[in-house]
Order: C-alpha cells, then structure tokens, then sequence
C-alpha cells in the first residue's frame, strides 16, 4: 500500500486501536491513564506504522517490526521526558516489561486491521475488532478532553474514569458494532444504525461521566468516520 491516504487511514486506525486496548489494561490494572501520555503514544505509534507502511510496506515481517519498534521508541520516551505526573505517586507504564505487553497489543491492533486487507474469510471479524478498539479510543479521549477544557487539573482528571466506565464504553459499542456486524454488515447504512445504538446507549448508560449531549453527536459521527477509514484502506470505498 503506496497510497499516502489509506496508509494514512491504516496508520491512524492501528493507533488508536493500540491506544484503546492499552488505556483499557491501565484501568483494569489501576495504572494511570493520562491525556498527555496517551497523546504521546498516539502519536509516536502513528508515526511508527505510518513510515514503515508508506515508505516499506504493510505486510506480516513489517507488522512485526513495526510491533517491536514502536513500543520501544515510546519506552525511550519515558526513559527521557520530563514527567508531567509525579511518578512516585501516579504509577503509569515506564517499566520495561511494560513494553512486551505493548508488542502484544501492537500485534493485535496491527493485524486485525492488514488482515482486514488480505484475509476474505477473517474480514468481519477483523472489522468488528478494529473498529471497536478504534472508537474505544476515540470515546476515552473524548472525555479526557472535556476534563482538559473544563480546566480540570491533570492529577484529579486521572482518578475521574475508572475501569467500570471503560467497561461500559466497551459493552455498549460491542452491542452497538455487533448488531451491525452481524445483520448489516454489507449495508451501507450500517454507519448510521450502529452511531445510533452508541449514542443512545452511551445516553443511557454514561450518565455518571457527565458528557453531555454533544456526546450523542459525537458518538455519531465518529462511528461513521471509522467505519468509512476502515473500509476506505481495506479497498472497499
């Protein structure tokens, strides 16, 4: 894959599916999870797929280099950064074993989205788990960028999501993506029945987070974009 804009998409999908899968073992581990280490590994996991993809290639070998290097690179990060937690207090993934579970979720987040591309029979399977991680991402962010605009210092926005609220975020777009997955998957209205299950279950079931309903359009809509990234790299738009 040449094309600089489904290696865009590609890149930005195993991102944030890496990012999702990693926030949710924070919270079930009780490690923090912080909006400025997460943007960090956002970005320094999208650099990482992007130029091996665009420049390389996307194919199993890169896969897994590309799941090797980039929990490295970010494990350089916190080896080097200034911390903006007080790491004796906060305990987030700067250890290094930490970065073998990285590798695994690399893999994870990686292949579900190549074989996507080239495995026919692993195609619905591989969409529902792409773009599950991928709007988990997208909805954690959403609330950790609320609690930065509303002015919410960084050590008490960590302790404001717990690992029930990741739980009910995940339960909800597993319904939500599920349904579709299941009786609509090759329609292509599939976007808006799924970004209106989210939306309203969110509604119902995330009202302990304060969201608002700007939440209901944002659930939408992001639902859709994923859906139309993941099937513009996978060659179907």
């Amino acid at each position: 894959m040449k094309n600089p804009i489904k290696t865009f998409l590609f890149s930005l999908i195993v991102a944030l599916s890496l990012n999702a899968i990693d926030m949710f073992f924070h919270y079930l581990t009780n490690t923090t999870v912080h909006l400025g280490y997460v943007s960090v590994k956002l970005t320094i996991i999208f650099l990482s797929v992007y130029l091996i993809a665009q420049f390389i290639g996307i194919n199993k070998k890169e896969g897994i280099i590309t799941s090797i290097f980039g929990p490295f690179m970010f494990y350089l990060y916190y080896l080097f950064a200034y911390p903006t937690l007080n790491r004796a207090i906060f305990r987030i993934d700067d250890q290094f074993y930490f970065m073998f579970a990285h590798m695994i979720m690399m893999l994870v987040s990686y292949f579900s989205a190549y074989w996507w591309i080239v495995k026919q029979n692993l195609r619905k399977l591989c969409f529902f788990v792409s773009s599950i991680t991928s709007l988990l991402a997208l909805n954690i962010l959403y609330f950790m960028v609320l609690l930065k605009l509303k002015g919410i210092p960084d050590y008490e926005a960590v302790n404001m999501m717990v690992f029930t609220d990741a739980l009910k975020i995940l339960i909800l777009l597993i319904i939500a993506i599920g349904f579709v997955t299941i009786f609509f998957y090759r329609k292509k209205f599939k976007g808006i029945i799924a970004g209106l299950i989210s939306a309203v279950l969110g509604f119902i079931f995330l009202k302990n987070l304060n969201l608002g309903l700007l939440y209901l359009i944002y659930s939408f809509v992001m639902v859709n974009l994923v859906f139309y990234f993941i099937e513009s790299f996978g060659g179907t738009k």
